[in-house]
Order: C-alpha cells, then structure tokens, then sequence
C-alpha cells in the first residue's frame, strides 16, 4: 500500500505491526493495495462497487428512507457484492453508534447471508432422492445386461457343444 500512515488494516481494523507487508489477522496483503484503495468500497476500477457507491452517496442524503436501504441491498444482492453493503453498514454503524437503521440493516444482510448459504444446501438434499433413483435405474439396466450377455452365451454355448456331439 502506497500510504505507510496507515496502522490498521484497512479490511478487518486489526492493528498493522510496522514493515509487515500483510495482515496478522485476516492475511491482506497491505503493501500491495493501490495507493486509491477505499476500505470500503474496495478497488475503484470494478465497476459494479463504483455503482453501488453511488447508490450508497444518494441513500446517505436520504438515511431514513427505508426503500433507499432496500434498493442498495437488493443491488448489492443482484450483483453478488453483499460484502460491500455490509462494509458501508458497518462504517455507518461505527461512525455513528446511536443510529438505528445502520444495525436493522446488518440484521437484515446477516439473514440474508445465512438464506443464501443455507438454501444451496437444502437444494442439493431435495436432489439426493432422485441421484439415488437414478443410480437404482443405472444398477438394474447394468444387471439385465449382465444377464441378457450371460444368457446369450449359455444359448451358443449349447448350440455349439449340440453341434460338436454329431461329429
């Protein structure tokens, strides 16, 4: 990181030791962060944190505005970014402890989290019947076929072996 002011870790807060080069805690490589990296909002490049910031600015002119915080979240969700909602709440939170709207909000997004982990999961053990029903299918057409080569076998065999008793 270009800026060597900086004595925490611009992720996860911890106290940054001087001339380590990554996080004790979380590992961020701190030395390589570009000189315009915003703890927040992350890499000013990607496209879609430039868009949620923006977002973010207009719903801070309107913080009581609870479609605002909706909109953000539900954007954040679409574009797979929930982190940086989470970030932006979390700094709204320690900036200012006595507002309400910044921990409704990380209640929200922390159930929000736990839907989108869990619900993969139940999904994948709704499919678990239908594997085993197919891996059924697949062991009994491979048994039949087992038992449709043995059977053409015994048949020539015994064709064969009746043709070998007239000589």
């Amino acid at each position: 990181m270009a800026d060597d002011a900086t004595t925490t870790c611009p992720k996860c807060e911890a106290a940054l030791p001087a001339g380590r080069p990554d996080c004790p805690r979380c590992g961020l490589l701190v030395d390589r962060l570009p000189a315009d990296f915003d703890p927040v909002w992350g890499d000013v490049a990607d496209a879609d944190a430039a868009l949620i910031r923006r977002v973010a600015e207009r719903l801070t002119a309107e913080w009581g505005e609870a479609s605002g915080h909706d909109r953000l979240v539900e954007l954040c969700r679409q574009k797979g970014r929930l982190d940086l909602a989470l970030r932006f709440y979390r700094q709204r939170q320690k900036a200012d402890p006595d507002d309400p709207v910044a921990p409704d909000q990380l209640d929200k997004l922390d159930k929000i989290v736990r839907f989108t982990l869990i619900e993969p999961t139940e999904a994948r053990h709704d499919h678990k019947g239908e594997r085993r029903r197919r891996r059924w299918i697949s062991f009994a057409l491979f048994a039949l076929i087992i038992a449709l080569a043995i059977w053409y076998m015994t048949t020539q065999l015994s064709g064969i072996s009746g043709a070998m008793q007239g000589f």
